[in-house]
């Protein structure tokens, strides 16, 4: 799947322009001319002349280019489902992970992408079980990230090993 220039561009500028705005409400400093947004707005006008300039160039190039070009991928139903289905994934993790926990949603998660690609159910359990442990151990332990423990609280300390 290749987007124009100037769609990719367009999604570019505007992320530039909530950079920008989002860096106006850090506080000021007192006793310097800048801030703690100094940073943050200089990234942002660099993203939005990026975003201009791609915008720029996909225009000029829209007889040749179309806007969309989907690839082979997209002929195939199974392709289409998977790829609706990561969709949903980052969906479900987005909307329930506080709820129900960082580690069974990657359970779940791991579970259905993994079985859905593999048409093995139990192996995909087994691997998405496993790699759900690494992954708690590698960013609580490790990295010392707060994920969230949802329905398994009560159970937390089972899964640290500090």
């Amino acid at each position: 799947m290749k987007f124009n220039d100037a769609i990719v561009g367009l999604v570019v500028a505007l992320l530039g322009a909530a950079v920008i705005a989002q860096a106006g409400y850090f506080p000021k400093a007192r006793h310097i001319p800048y801030g703690p947004g100094f940073l943050p707005t200089i990234l942002g006008v660099g993203l939005a002349i990026c975003g201009v300039l791609l915008i720029v160039r996909g225009i000029s190039e829209r007889r040749t280019q179309p806007l969309l070009k989907l690839g082979e991928w997209s002929r195939s139903p199974r392709h289409v489902f998977g790829f609706a289905l990561v969709l949903v994934c980052l969906a479900f993790y987005a909307l329930f992970a506080d709820d129900i926990g960082h580690f069974a949603c990657s359970v779940l998660i791991l579970l259905v992408l993994i079985g859905h690609l593999t048409g093995r159910w139990l192996r995909a359990l087994w691997i998405s079980i496993l790699a759900s442990i690494a992954i708690q151990f590698f960013f609580v332990d490790l990295l010392l990230v707060p994920l969230p423990w949802g329905v398994l609280e009560p159970y937390s300390g089972w899964f640290v090993w500090r």
